[in-house]
């Protein structure tokens, strides 16, 4: 009897929740990450060490599991992922096994930031978007003036406050918010050691949110749901300080969101699985700051959003990537649950010697979650980017400004007992 099989990519502590429920599923779970001691094989059946951005390692896997699939049962029905920046890599396994998904180049083009503005402006979606313009290393190198660049290249005339991103990077690697000319240097440096060209953005003004949706193989919506982000944009860097599920936004801008993703989506031709946009609220409504074909990590579809509206949607991803019949999502738990999750951030620097833990109270208590992604001997140093984030404390509570300002206050407390040398 052949064993019904998903491939996952990525073994980090952000899969383990996507590789738990595929075993619930009665699902075969092999793994792929980088990492030789990544805590997701544990979990798995099977795990192979490869990089998650390793496109032609992972083609090769796809092919030897189906080479051998006559003697070890294995039969591959779905290749997925969940909080990972992946979709080339999964796009190109799936491909080759021919299970659902989107093609290769549709995902390599969602991994774009230029290709993203662009492919939305040929669709006349250039509303639902701030004013931006691809700036070249030769160009900077020719005239290093933001505000002449703007004059001759960009669609406004004067550039501060705007932000400099690299095209293909996560976590705001690379990304700052210029103030004023003496700024742009380092910006422009930093986001150009990431690759050539970059992006020159204008600085927006409203609320953050993420939104998500996942499309099944008609391309029909099966799942939506909006949490509210927090940043920090002190020295120029965009560190989130974490996230509140459910939204405060209400239906009518909720629902406005849900056009624009789906309005994206299929102006980049996504038309099956995951789709996340970063969004701000302005006055003139929604605007996609960054979108990309994967669900959200940062522990909102993997904690946050499940423990606050009791949905799955990890099991809807996997069911829409197997190619079976898919969940419908639920109506909202009336009364809500709320839900927030704050970034540990710690000023000390040096060798971590030891964690601390949750008080007494909290310990084993399912409404708290204490998540570490650091452990004793690591380095710490000031943060540059989200992905040095040291963890996260995620906690539900009885309202949503409750929830939140708990979170920050346990999450700050835990940030000043980490020991260092």
């Amino acid at each position: 009897m052949s064993k019904k099989t998903v491939l996952i990519i990525g073994a980090g502590i952000l899969q383990i929740s996507l590789i738990q429920e595929a075993k619930a599923m009665g699902l075969y779970v092999i793994v792929t990450d980088g990492n030789p001691r990544a805590p997701g094989f544990a979990h798995a059946y099977e795990h192979y060490v490869i990089d998650t951005y390793d496109i032609e390692g992972h083609r090769a896997l796809v092919r030897e599991l189906q080479r051998w699939e006559s003697m070890t049962q294995i039969h591959l029905a779905g290749v997925c992922t969940s909080g990972a920046d992946v979709a080339p890599t999964v796009a190109a396994a799936a491909e080759v096994a021919g299970t659902p998904g989107i093609p290769y180049a549709v995902a390599q083009r969602t991994h774009n930031k230029a290709e993203v503005r662009y492919t939305l402006t040929m669709a006349g979606l250039d509303h639902y978007q701030p004013r931006y313009a691809s700036l070249y290393r030769e160009e900077w190198q020719e005239r290093p003036d933001l505000q002449q660049f703007c004059r001759e290249s960009a669609s406004w005339m004067y550039p501060y406050p705007c932000i400099i991103k690299p095209v293909s990077q996560r976590a705001s690697r690379g990304v700052s918010r210029i103030l004023q000319p003496s700024d742009e240097a380092n910006a422009v440096a930093k986001a150009f050691a990431y690759g050539d060209p970059i992006i020159l953005e204008e600085c927006l003004i409203g609320t953050e949110h993420s939104a998500e949706i996942l499309l099944d193989s008609h391309g029909r919506c099966q799942h939506f749901h909006v949490c509210d982000r927090f940043f920090s944009y002190d020295d120029g860097l965009a560190i989130e300080l974490g996230h509140s599920n459910p939204s405060s936004l209400d239906t009518e801008k909720q629902q406005r969101i849900a056009a624009v993703l789906l309005a994206s989506a299929y102006a980049l031709d996504v038309t099956i699985g995951p789709f996340k946009a970063d969004i701000m609220w302005t006055d003139d409504g929604p605007k996609i700051l960054e979108c990309t074909a994967r669900c959200s990590g940062g522990w909102d579809s993997q904690w946050t959003y499940p423990q606050s509206s009791g949905d799955n949607l990890l099991r809807r991803i996997l069911q829409v990537a197997c190619g079976l019949p898919v969940d419908p999502q639920p109506l909202a738990p009336d009364p809500q649950r709320y839900v927030a999750c704050a970034a540990i951030i710690p000023k000390q620097t040096g060798r971590i010697t030891q964690l601390p833990e949750l008080t007494p109270h909290w310990q084993g208590n399912t409404r708290c979650r204490l998540i570490w992604h650091v452990q004793p001997g690591d380095m710490l140093a000031p943060l540059q980017h989200n992905g040095q984030r040291a963890g996260f404390l995620c906690l539900e509570e009885t309202s949503y400004a409750r929830a939140w300002e708990q979170a920050v206050l346990m999450a700050t407390q835990l940030a000043h007992e980490i020991q260092v040398t």
